[in-house]
């Protein structure tokens, strides 16, 4: 029913009515654009982590063979399609897979609202508070290790929004519904998407049987649905793997854990939002000692199962989730997000084990953070019938974005800085340097940059792709012929660090400010040696002064510009230009010695 729901009320309770809508409102369109402003903050504008890795297969098998082969046991057949298409067509500019990481992030949120809107149960206040709850789940910065990057964005949002696609498609399965064959199809196509997106993504397959089952499927649908998973399965074993010479097989994977010890994961893996949310409020940093043994998280985890046995539970034995779609949603949803965090503790059995702290890693947020979500709109769902339940949902559903917003913005600020000196590192590979401090920002395993490097150079992928890198070697006056331009140039530039050139010869780092005129930092700068050769290359790190204060203790990026010189001598004077493709300024910034 809608706000007629709850007939005698005082006029004060309808005006207290009004305005928690509208706050709700407000909170929720204000989060929404936090959230994709945060996102594209701090997305990912280079190649990072474990994408070297996955390029590496792209660059060395054809496309068919690169989207059919199993990447570290996961299949990504179709977000690999993304980025095969980036690689062939848009020189794998990271730009695109943010975007379209992005928008599998918005669609699987309005799938999971669909429900919400239809429910005709809940008031107003209600849908609205759900429609907060929804966005805070999948906006919150808490799970930008996976949705800034575009690539790991594509590869998770698909699965979970195959996923919610499938869950949405369930109730039509009935044996009466007119569209019997047209909602099996959907959901078995949403759940191929899911699991040939993300390995986490195959948990939709049990997660689908039960929410069936519950909602007193009829048994041939049960048997279909069987049988579709059971495909599934049998082509997820038999893909072929790429081959990983540095991740052996594990270990663990084939063996039964402790039932104790993975709950314990489980809760832990559970409770981390909580855990991450608190120790933004704190000035005491969390230490990965303090979060591998945080009991926050392990008691929330266990809360949050509990809460998910006492509210699912009952309609499990009674199988009478069809009576509202939402639930059966909400259920299939917390059914899935534990099969994706159970998928992960029986893959991840060895690392666990080896390092203790990964059971505290902030990637799996963005699984946790959902399963929190599907119990909280449960929950909306249980005050339509216990009305005394109402005040104290909405007033926690009310708190939540308050209580995220602190570590919201320290993931927001973490990730641009993160992207900056990302930048920086790529800045580095276009120079040809090697650079250990900085590199590690790009990937832990600095031999897969390394490695890969020439191909991405022969192609002109990612950052080689404007050709910046050509123009080291050439002479100043290839550039318009020699003719400068006026570009009221100023700034202060100084050698850091030495570091090496990929020849072994002495290269070195500078960095510091420069600016044209009123136009701000030049698009690069490029450096040039006594005989009016182009010797290195210049970027600014696009790094915001609000970071700088922040991170007082990490000097490298302080300044605007981040720069380096290739075959180094400290006894000979170097000079800065600002370029473009046609012409070098007029005016020149000495670079400093090192001191």
């Amino acid at each position: 029913m809608e706000e007629g729901y709850y007939p005698k009320r005082s006029p004060s309770l309808r005006y207290i009515e009004r305005f928690t809508q509208l706050l709700t409102a407000i909170l929720a369109l204000a989060f929404l654009c936090s959230g994709i402003a945060s996102h594209y903050a701090a997305r990912w504008t280079e190649t990072r982590a474990d994408f070297w890795r996955i390029y590496a297969v792209c660059l060395f098998h054809s496309p068919l063979e690169s989207a059919l082969l199993k990447s570290n046991n996961h299949s990504i057949f179709f977000p690999s399609l993304i980025w095969l298409t980036d690689i062939q067509f848009f020189h794998n500019n990271q730009e695109i897979l943010f975007f379209f990481g992005i928008f599998f992030q918005i669609a699987t949120a309005a799938l999971m609202l669909v429900p919400v809107w239809r429910e005709k149960s809940l008031s107003l206040t209600a849908r609205l508070a759900a429609t907060l709850i929804v966005i805070v789940g999948s906006f919150w910065m808490g799970r930008a290790s996976i949705t800034a990057s575009g690539g790991f964005n594509c590869m998770c949002s698909l699965a979970l929004g195959g996923a919610v696609l499938a869950f949405l498609n369930l109730p039509g399965m009935q044996v009466q519904s007119p569209h019997y064959w047209r909602a099996f199809l959907m959901v078995v196509a949403g759940a191929y998407l899911a699991s040939f997106s993300f390995g986490s993504g195959l948990a939709v397959w049990p997660a689908l049987l039960l929410a069936a089952w519950s909602a007193r499927v009829s048994w041939r649908s049960l048997i279909l649905l069987g049988l579709a998973g059971l495909i599934a399965a049998l082509i997820y074993i038999y893909l072929p793997g790429a081959a990983n010479p540095e991740f052996g097989p594990n270990a663990g994977s084939g063996l039964i854990m402790k039932l104790g010890k993975g709950i314990f994961r489980l809760c832990m893996l559970l409770g981390t939002p909580a855990l991450y949310a608190k120790s933004a409020w704190s000035s005491t940093p969390l230490t990965p000692a303090m979060a591998q043994s945080s009991a926050l998280s392990l008691v929330c985890g266990a809360v949050g199962l509990a809460f998910a046995a006492w509210t699912i539970g009952p309609r499990l034995v009674r199988r009478d989730l069809s009576r509202s779609n939402l639930e059966t949603m909400s259920a299939a949803l917390v059914f899935f997000n534990l099969g994706a965090l159970v998928l992960i503790i029986i893959g991840r059995v060895d690392d666990f084990r080896v390092n203790p702290s990964e059971v505290a890693a902030t990637r799996y947020i963005f699984w946790s953070a959902i399963f929190w979500t599907a119990l909280l709109m449960i929950a909306i769902l249980r005050t339509v019938s216990k009305v005394w339940l109402r005040w104290p949902v909405l007033l926690l559903v009310l708190a939540i974005p308050i209580v995220v917003l602190p570590e919201h913005r320290r993931q927001t600020r973490n990730g641009i800085y993160a992207s900056a000196m990302s930048r920086a590192a790529s800045t580095s590979l276009i120079n040809g340097v090697v650079d250990p401090q900085l590199i590690r920002f790009l990937s832990g395993i600095p031999s897969r940059v390394y490695n890969l490097v020439p191909k991405f150079r022969a192609y002109r992928l990612d950052m080689f792709a404007d050709g910046l890198q050509d123009w080291i070697g050439l002479s100043e006056h290839s550039f318009s012929n020699g003719h400068p331009r006026a570009a009221a140039l100023k700034g202060v530039l100084s050698v850091q660090s030495l570091v090496k050139g990929d020849n072994g010869n002495p290269a070195a780092r500078f960095q510091g400010w420069a600016v044209e005129g009123k136009d701000g930092p030049p698009q690069q700068l490029v450096v040039i040696n006594p005989s009016g050769i182009v010797c290195g290359i210049a970027r600014p790190t696009a790094i915001p002064p609000l970071i700088h204060l922040r991170r007082k203790k990490n000097r490298v990026l302080d300044n605007t510009l981040v720069g380096y010189i290739r075959d180094y001598d400290a006894n000979v004077s170097y000079i800065a230009r600002s370029a473009t493709r046609e012409q070098l300024s007029q005016e020149t910034i000495v670079v400093q010695a090192l001191k």
